[in-house]
């Protein structure tokens, strides 16, 4: 044991704490052995043997006794750096390092102690029950295990890794009770992981508290198919293992798991009949982590309930999750009916609810039940509320053939005005389009755009960002299109509109023929109740006027083929095409809506396509109704004047706070509990689903993912190994190598030891100096560079 005195007192220093400043100390120990080679040679070199006596003896005694006290020192200068040499070997192959005594002995970081994050993982992931506990009790419980190692001066800090990443505590702290209520106070939350932001708080932690003995302890099951590993690595934290010391528990192997993935609804607006029936239809996925190789069969219910919790309608159904199978979807159509009066204004809201249900014979179901079941939010609507933009005036010089806005009609509201229907139509002028007459609508047709004024397209622009869909025809007139470059601008459209509209002048029999659809042609997404049939009755379409239009692709709806067809034109027409606009969305029909230039208003397709566009588009825009679990994202328009969302069947959740920014609509914190949130906007209720994050759902560790990841940061060690070999922070932080620095000291003494050697040898001629010689003496003053005349005697 060794006795150091410092200002602070006397430190203590134990064999045991000395070893720990080396990564290998026995071959420290041999080196400071090794220390006595060279002292035994020299004293083995002073063993007196029997003088003989000579002649010139006398004189070279005379010099010798003259010189003896040079010689001496020569001679013990050449063992002390022999002895060096030998020395600083053995400590540069051991492994130094800065520190690496005990908390209670010596330490280079300074009297203010060590810090230690402990960086705990709240996700969801972390709800995993097995053997009558959560994954989440068994970290707090090594959490709380690593604090109670932590010595005087040590100061913890208390990191959350679930999304919002956060620090528990304002700053690092000594006060153990405090810690120890911060780790008990831990929830589980529903959302995802996050381990670099987790990571990059901790290097900010230690900026700003100038940690340099720092210990970085990761509890966590770090899931394989998370989104743990997918982010890389930031530049500054590359080197995080090398200035600290980072201890993390070892994922599990993991148990196998079944979750809702998603619910997902073919439109989140549906339109009743007027006696209340309609089917609500969606999608149900299922996927399952941990073994995948054998067959499982699981019950899925779903069903739409009332925010007051009425059951409207449910399925129940067993869905087979295939061998070598991870995903299965579920599709499911609901019949629905509502009493008479239960639509009332604009409509009201349901909730859809997908869940997993336990069987006789799967009691418990499975180790995560927090991600057994998701939510959605459905709109229900008794009639959609549509204005023609149009003059209603004939521009069909040809008797008994209807108008553009009498097609309209005939496919929306065939019994004419005030009849009961899906759609009610009201006439406006295009020259009275504003704000205010159009902010009871849910789509505007546009038939006449080049009579709508600037303040007309103004007003469509701002209808469609608010979440509407503005339908624009082109009109069969024989002037230049400057509305579709006023539109293009308004819209700020990526699209290239033609100078002039397209006609075909073809004779009798020509115009028996048509043109086909192409075939890169599909019904897009939100029109997939035409998918069965989509090409038959969209196929052989007679066109003989059109305006050229070129857009990307993934904004064309339907487009012609022209070879072998009457259409003599090089590019393929895109007859009509749609894109988002903020909330809404904006359709184009390059097709004039007349029967001289083309057969559509005429086809089987006509009605339905319109039904199904203003059905489907408005059913995709009608606002955001879900989130994921720590999300805060911004909101659609229609959310604003909400001030507050409160949690259904939970009135002891924190409520969510909305604010209002301008045009800009958001929540003030991030969602962390799901279910179907409820608020008020005009007095009327709007409904919020908020679902797991079930990317955060893997029961299965990535062991394999979390070594590439901690290697790229540096050194790092498990927490069983460092419990095992006497506590998580028996050791301070590894350090900054010695190692290359010792071998340099190494290397000039090697150096210096041999110009020693050469130089305190009798052996040397002095009269003729060497390289060495001549740079000393240059260093002296001496001119080494004149030789001594050859006197020819003896001095």
């Amino acid at each position: 044991m060794l006795d150091i005195l410092s200002q602070g007192g006397r430190i203590t220093l134990t064999l045991a704490q000395a070893a720990g400043l080396f990564t290998a100390p026995v071959l420290a120990a041999i080196g400071a052995a090794g220390v006595s080679i060279p002292i035994i040679i020299h004293l083995m070199s002073r063993f007196r043997r029997k003088p003989e006596a000579w002649g010139a003896m006398r004189f070279l005694i005379e010099a010798y006794q003259k010189q003896r006290k040079r010689l001496q020192l020569e001679k013990l200068l050449l063992l002390l750096v022999r002895c060096m040499v030998v020395l600083l070997a053995g400590l540069a192959l051991a492994g130094p390092v800065l520190s690496g005594c005990s908390k209670d002995g010596l330490s280079f970081a300074g009297s203010g102690g060590r810090v230690i994050y402990l960086v705990i993982d709240d996700a969801l992931s972390s709800q995993t029950r097995e053997a009558g506990t959560t994954r989440l009790d068994q970290h707090k419980q090594e959490a709380i295990g690593v604090l109670d190692e932590m010595g005087p001066g040590d100061r913890a800090v208390i990191v959350r890794m679930a999304r919002p990443v956060m620090q528990v505590l304002d700053e690092p702290t000594s006060d153990t009770a405090a810690l120890r209520n911060a780790v008990g106070s831990i929830e589980p939350r529903f959302s995802r992981g996050e381990l670099i932001e987790a990571l990059s708080l901790v290097q900010a932690s230690m900026k700003a508290e100038s940690a340099e003995d720092a210990f970085v302890v990761l509890l966590s099951d770090f899931p394989a198919t998370s989104a743990y590993f997918d982010q890389p690595l930031p530049p500054e934290l590359e080197e995080l293992g090398e200035r600290t010391t980072i201890v993390t528990a070892q994922p599990p192997q993991g148990t196998d798991n079944v979750q809702v993935m998603s619910l997902g609804l073919r439109r989140q607006m549906v339109v009743a009949q007027s006696t209340g029936a309609t089917v609500v239809g969606g999608q149900a996925v299922l996927r399952r982590y941990g073994s995948i190789d054998q067959p499982r069969e699981v019950q899925l219910q779903v069903q739409v309930q009332t925010p007051a919790g009425q059951v409207l309608a449910e399925t129940a159904r067993a869905v087979l999750l295939r061998s070598g199978a991870r995903e299965q979807s579920a599709n499911f159509d609901l019949p629905v009916q509502l009493p008479g009066d239960a639509l009332v204004g604009r409509g009201r809201e349901l909730i859809v609810r997908a869940a997993l249900v336990a069987d006789a014979t799967d009691a418990g179901l499975d180790v995560l039940p927090a991600d057994d079941q998701a939510v959605a939010v459905v709109r229900l609507r008794d009639r959609l509320q549509v204005a023609l933009i149009d003059n209603e005036q004939d521009i069909n010089p040809n008797a008994g053939e209807l108008e553009p806005w009498q097609w309209v009609r005939a496919a929306l509201s065939p019994r004419g005005p005030g009849a009961t229907g899906s759609f009610e139509l009201s006439t406006m002028l295009p020259t009275a389009v504003n704000s205010e007459a159009i902010e009871s609508f849910d789509a505007a047709i546009v038939l006449r755009p080049d009579e709508l004024t600037l303040r007309g397209w103004e007003t469509l622009h701002d209808f469609a960002k608010r979440g509407g869909l503005v339908w624009v025809f082109t009109p069969a007139l024989d002037t230049e299109p400057d509305w579709a470059q006023t539109m293009q601008r308004q819209f700020d459209l990526p699209w290239v509109f033609g100078d002039a509209l397209v006609r075909i002048e073809v004779d009798a029999e020509a115009a028996k023929r048509s043109a086909d659809v192409d075939e890169t042609t599909a019904p897009p997404e939100v029109l997939q109740f035409l998918a069965a049939d989509w090409r038959e009755k969209l196929g052989w379409w007679s066109l003989r006027s059109w305006l050229p239009l070129s857009t990307d692709d993934e904004d064309r709806w339907v487009v012609l083929k022209t070879d072998g067809a009457s259409v003599p034109e090089p590019d393929k027409p895109v007859v009509l095409a749609q894109r988002g606009v903020g909330d809404g969305s904006l359709v184009f029909s390059a097709v004039p809506l007349d029967t001289r230039y083309t057969n559509l208003p005429i086809r089987a397709l006509f009605v339905p396509l319109m039904h199904d566009t203003l059905r489907g588009v408005l059913g995709n825009t009608a606002g955001q109704a879900s989130l994921l679990a720590g999300d805060r994202p911004g909101l659609n328009r229609s959310w604003r004047g909400v001030g507050e969302l409160d949690l259904l069947g939970d009135e002891q959740a924190a409520k969510l706070l909305v604010q209002s920014d301008g045009q800009d609509v958001s929540l003030r914190q991030p969602a962390e509990q799901p279910g179907v949130y409820l608020g008020t906007v005009g007095g009327s209720p709007r409904l919020m689903a908020v679902n797991p994050d079930t990317v955060a759902g893997d029961t299965v560790g990535g062991q394999g993912e979390l070594e590439l990841l901690l290697d790229e940061l540096g050194g790092w060690s498990y927490l069983s190994e460092r419990q095992q070999a006497g506590g998580v922070l028996a050791k301070t932080s590894l350090g900054r190598d010695l190692t290359m620095l010792l071998l340099w000291v190494l290397l000039g003494l090697i150096l210096l030891e041999t110009f020693l050697a050469r130089w305190f040898s009798h052996a040397t001629d002095h009269e003729t100096p060497t390289v060495i010689g001549r740079a000393l003496g240059a260093l002296r003053g001496n001119d080494t560079t004149k030789q001594v005349p050859e006197t020819g005697g003896v001095v």
